[in-house]
């Protein structure tokens, strides 16, 4: 019986441990968590406030050096395109900052 008890006493102090330790688990998933949604918002950020208006000016450059007639459309159309494929990395970054989130 007392081996039992026992038994019981050190269970009892395993799981009054337990919740501390789940605490400071999930306290650590957040952190962490919310240091990366900061540094996708960050990188995200620097590439719309600098790699987005470049490439819209390029665009813009190239349909208006087609529209004159001075131009070829494949330098528009990879203009365009690359505006785009960095407009989707966005988001791609966005999402998967945000996905990190408990």
């Amino acid at each position: 019986m007392e081996s039992a008890e026992a038994e019981a006493n050190a269970n009892l102090g395993a799981a009054a441990g337990t919740p501390c330790a789940n605490r400071a688990e999930i306290q650590g998933d957040v952190a962490q968590a919310l240091a990366a949604l900061g540094a996708a918002k960050e990188m995200g950020a620097a590439r719309r406030e600098q790699l987005v208006p470049q490439l819209t000016a390029a665009y813009q450059s190239a349909l208006a050096e087609y529209a004159s007639g001075r131009g070829d459309l494949t330098p528009t159309l990879d203009a365009v395109h690359r505006l785009h494929d960095t407009e989707l990395e966005l988001l791609d970054t966005d999402i998967e900052g945000k996905r990190r989130l408990p």
